[in-house]
């Protein structure tokens, strides 16, 4: 009884162990993606690269280590050993991540694509170490014949309760709270106070002896290895695919993200647990892995097949009752999150971390416990590894999210069908088991374009699948206002409505036109519906125009945008496919203008496209008189979160104004020199045909006009901002904003609009005629306004006295309520 007691306490002291272990291990890893999208650019290589030198180290340490830690009578001190090592690289490998990114480009212009190797070796590293953690405290726990599946399934699950929290605090509170470099050392100390304690742990406990470590000879049991190898490329290809299928019922935050791989965690720690309580009770093992194994596939086949608009209704409901219970918005949108992750992932994961426990006692007699586990996993994790290439580079983008399902169901059979054939009198059930499941190929390849289409309405006129991602153009609207609508990853991010036409062209044309001297070359960062960046062949003063997209789908989605001058099959533009961030870092070219029109600020990976780290990468590549213009969509997050965007670029830039595109959109323009309003060179510009017609369209149709959109200089802009802290890479304050609520536009546009400066260096005549049309634009946004808060009938009394003072505005005129 007490030697029952004592193995109690001690698993529950290692389960601790093991939970702060899993904490450090994924905050490291989500701290070397976001790195490595800086220095590699923000693209699913980058992201490849983390995850399989993370899991090729792990598999490497697992393998290596699990035999060092079987021959070793010293577990405890090994598990030092190993959290101090993983502590030194960990932060290590931050620090060069973070400080190396011109080494890291001189080195990628030398090796090209073998510079890749780099960083995934230096990732490898720690992850290496990692890998033996669970092994050594495993030895230590000296599990039995008895105990084995229960003692790995509770260890195994506590580690990976750990990596939860990890996956989970690391976006929602020690980046926003230690920055990215301080989240690094957070994670290195706990890792050295893990191992001080396991040291002292070690001193004070007396010496053990343990089972002398045998090497079992090759068997049959070995299937196992192999097998456990394919359920992790199946396992890590479900989760390649899970990525492009959640996310279009999701949205583009970090939040949405660390959710969807927090419920996976969650799922393996829950199956582990399970299968490790009720392990030893099982009586065929093979079937009972086999039969997990193809569940597993096949749960996430049938919760494809019945996804429907019901289940989204569903969705929303449950994250409207959390918002009921906390009356956040926050817990609005992470119920929707939680909801829609675990319809997908939960229950499959949940199979995926029972198999472990199994497989362990299949394999093992009770001896050499470090040893087979740690090959188990390094066979799971190459698995896992190979997987993640394979459907991520292959099949996704080759046969689509369907099909590769489909694909990797058959394997799942194949490797269920292998199990079975170990129980001999289960042989003639298999024939009749696929029969039966083979009902799932009644799933439509269309299957989530077709729900789209349901929830958004229209019809489909692009579709493409690519690496990481799905690209969709669908036309919306009436037959009197059709427009089109780009989708990436099923999430709306922009279109060609009138009020997008409008901003995106002025995000161009005001800077070039406003331009202290003569403008010759621009760079556009961000493509989209290629409105802005066509913007460009309107204005004939320009030799060299550049637009850089990080997707060649939404290249190819840009012929069906109205309002670009098809400008993918102009020569006299050129559009590269990369990271516009790691343009900017390789090349020395120096350009009269940079705009930029990233997606918003707040989603995943794009916050260092708002930073004052890459304003200061801007600065270093404009002309003496060169401008950078900074879109600033003003309702995509708080007010507090666009305070910090614009200090970012205070902070770097000596000049800045800001300028209103759209009611809901700004400009912030940030140069060198100070904005020189040349009456006689703007009219000149505004005289161009090209530039009069582009103009024209959205309702700029007078030099008076295109001024009473200036808004304030750089004094307003520093009242604004206050005392905020600017966007940095460090501290990625857009990323971690909080939720915005619908008042939000009610509460900034007033502000800015009341700030609005005159320019009083013009002659009198045209300021009376800007303030004549200011007024217009006014009476246009305070309209707006006040349907936002539900006065339809202020609503339409200021759109009727405006088109009174003017009612051939094309831009009034899209929302005249006759």
């Amino acid at each position: 009884m007490l030697r029952s007691l004592q193995q109690y306490h001690r698993t529950i002291l290692l389960s601790l162990l093991l939970f702060l272990s899993g904490i450090t291990s994924l905050l490291f890893q989500t701290l070397w993606v976001k790195q490595l999208g800086i220095v590699i650019g923000v693209d699913i290589y980058s992201t490849s690269i983390v995850i399989s030198g993370f899991f090729t180290g792990l598999g490497i340490g697992n393998y290596i280590l699990g035999k060092y830690v079987e021959k070793n009578n010293s577990p405890l001190l090994c598990y030092a050993i190993f959290e101090i090592v993983t502590a030194f690289l960990g932060v290590t490998i931050s620090l060069l991540l973070f400080y190396g990114e011109t080494t890291y480009i001189q080195m990628e212009h030398t090796l090209g694509a073998f510079a890749y190797m780099i960083p995934w070796f230096l990732i490898s590293l720690p992850a290496f170490f990692m890998g033996g953690t669970f092994l050594a405290l495993l030895k230590y726990s000296k599990p039995s014949e008895e105990n084995t599946g229960k003692r790995i399934g509770y260890l195994y699950g506590s580690n990976t309760a750990g990596a939860i929290v990890g996956t989970l605090s690391t976006p929602f509170l020690i980046i926003p709270i230690f920055g990215v470099i301080g989240a690094a050392i957070f994670a290195g100390f706990i890792n050295l106070l893990l191992s001080a304690f396991t040291i002292f742990l070690f001193l004070k406990t007396k010496k053990e002896t343990y089972i002398k470590a045998t090497h079992a000879p090759l068997g049959k049991f070995h299937i196992g290895y192999l097998l456990y190898c394919l359920a992790g490329f199946i396992g890590l290809s479900q989760e390649i695919l899970w990525g492009q299928i959640v996310v279009q019922f999701q949205n583009t935050r970090t939040y949405a993200f660390a959710t969807m791989l927090g419920v996976f965690l969650l799922g393996l720690a829950i199956g582990n647990f399970i299968a490790g309580r009720y392990v030893n009770k099982i009586k065929n093992l093979w079937f009972a892995f086999g039969t997990i194994t193809l569940s597993g596939l096949f749960v996430t086949l049938l919760s494809v097949l019945f996804i429907d608009q019901n289940i989204i209704t569903i969705q929303e409901q449950f994250g409207n009752y959390m918002y009921s219970v906390f009356d956040t918005k926050g817990a609005l949108m992470m119920g929707r999150f939680l909801f829609i992750s675990c319809y997908f992932i939960l229950l499959p994961t949940i199979c995926m971390g029972a198999l472990f426990p199994i497989i362990s006692v299949i394999i093992s007699d009770g001896k050499n416990i470090s040893e087979n586990s740690g090959k188990l996993l390094a066979w799971n994790t190459f698995g896992g590894v190979l997987g993640s290439f394979i459907t991520g580079f292959i099949l996704f983008p080759t046969l689509g999210t369907i099909y590769s399902l489909f694909l990797l169901f058959i394997l799942s059979l194949g490797v269920s069908f292998v199990a079975f054939y170990q129980v001999e009198s289960l042989r003639k059930f298999t024939p009749s088991l696929i029969l039966f499941l083979s009902i799932v190929f009644f799933i439509p390849k269309t299957k989530f374009i077709d729900l789209l289409l349901q929830k958004e309405g229209g019809n489909i006129v692009f579709f493409q699948e690519g690496i990481g991602h799905t690209v969709a153009v669908v036309e919306e609207g009436d037959d009197t206002r059709k427009f089109n609508r780009l989708y990436i990853q099923g999430v709306s991010n922009t279109g060609d409505v009138f009020p997008s036409l409008r901003y995106m062209r002025l995000q161009s044309l005001i800077p070039l036109i406003t331009f202290n001297g003569k403008p010759e070359s621009a760079l556009v960062v961000g493509l989209g519906t290629g409105i802005t960046a066509g913007a460009l062949l309107q204005f004939p003063e320009l030799k060299e125009r550049r637009v850089v997209e990080l997707l060649p789908e939404v290249v190819e989605a840009t012929k069906y945008f109205n309002g670009n001058y098809q400008l993918s099959e102009n020569k006299a533009i050129e559009i590269l496919v990369q990271d516009g961030r790691h343009l900017l870092m390789k090349e020395d070219r120096v350009y009269d203008l940079i705009t930029l029109e990233p997606p918003p600020p707040t989603a995943i990976g794009v916050n260092n496209l708002y930073s004052k780290d890459f304003y200061q990468l801007c600065k270093k590549r404009l002309s003496k008189n060169g401008m950078m213009a900074q879109w600033w969509p003003i309702t995509t997050q708080t007010e507090e979160a666009s305070a910090s965007m614009v200090r970012a670029i205070l902070d770097v830039f000596p000049y800045a104004n800001l300028w209103t595109t759209e009611m809901h959109e700004m400009l912030v323009i940030g140069s060198m020199q100070p904005l020189n309003i040349d009456l006689e060179q703007i009219r000149k510009r505004l005289a161009y045909p090209e530039v009069k017609q582009a103009l024209d369209e959205i309702g700029i149709h007078n030099e008076a006009q295109f001024l009473s959109t200036y808004v304030m200089g750089r004094n307003g802009l520093h009242v604004f901002s206050r005392n905020a802290a600017p966007v940095t890479d460090n501290h990625p304050i857009l990323e971690y904003d909080g939720w915005v609520k619908k008042s939000v536009i009610t509460d900034i546009l007033p502000r800015l609009l009341d700030q609005q400066e005159d320019l009083s260096i013009l002659p009198e005549s045209l300021q009376k005629e800007i303030a004549y049309e200011r007024e217009n634009l006014h009476r246009f946004y305070y309209a707006g306004l006040a349907s936002y808060i539900g006065r339809r009938d202020v609503w339409s009394m200021l759109l009727t006295d405006l088109y009174e003072h003017d009612n051939s505005n094309n831009y009034y005129n899209w929302y005249n309520p006759e």
